[in-house]
């Protein structure tokens, strides 16, 4: 690997946090991670509050402490209290990505998310999950509620994203009408009669 390759930071932690853990605590791991991350990215006066270097070390240990202590796995609550006290854990949603990469492709799992304008039903959840799994077998299928999209839906399929959404189809509408229609002008160059 040379110098320009070189993994992130955060890559290398997520890969060396995946290799400390024994093949049958990964899974497990890997949802406790998932879990501490929502929590720390849901509420912004908890992540200030770890991050923040005014707050002293014995604080923010004795406040994760007692939330998290008894609730994640020795290898997970170690990890995360080793980012707060080495003042890394702003890094910790993109560790996270990295863990999350390496875990699907360890496993063959296949990260699909979908993006709503409004939350779907239980039928239409299970009709997508069924339809996903069918065409890749281990999933992970995750929902989101995102109103900026008007309707339809953005399907993240890994690294690929399929755009179904009423914004989607508008934003590529007015990129085709902000696209000078080439063979009218054409025709205009050939026979100056029609600008007329």
């Amino acid at each position: 690997m040379t110098k320009l390759e070189s993994k992130s930071p955060t890559r290398s932690l997520a890969e060396t946090f995946f290799k400390s853990l024994p093949k049958d605590s990964v899974k497990g791991s890997y949802e406790e991670l998932r879990e501490f991350v929502k929590i720390y990215a849901g509420y912004p006066d908890f992540s200030l509050v770890l991050e923040h270097p005014i707050v002293v070390w014995e604080r923010k240990e004795a406040m994760i402490s007692k939330v998290f202590k008894n609730k994640l796995s020795t290898a997970v609550y170690s990890f995360i209290r080793d980012l707060i006290e080495r003042e890394n854990i702003a890094l910790l949603p993109k560790i996270f990505v990295h863990f999350r990469e390496i875990y699907f492709e360890q496993d063959g799992i296949k990260g699909i998310t979908v993006k709503t304008a409004l939350p779907l039903t239980r039928e239409e959840s299970s009709r997508l999950q069924e339809i996903f799994e069918k065409k890749y077998g281990k999933i992970e299928f995750l929902e989101e509620v995102d109103s900026s999209i008007l309707g339809g839906a953005l399907f993240y399929v890994g690294k690929q994203i399929i755009d179904n959404s009423v914004r989607g189809k508008l934003l590529k509408l007015k990129t085709e009408l902000e696209q000078p229609d080439n063979d009218w002008l054409e025709r205009l160059l050939d026979e100056p009669s029609l600008a007329s």
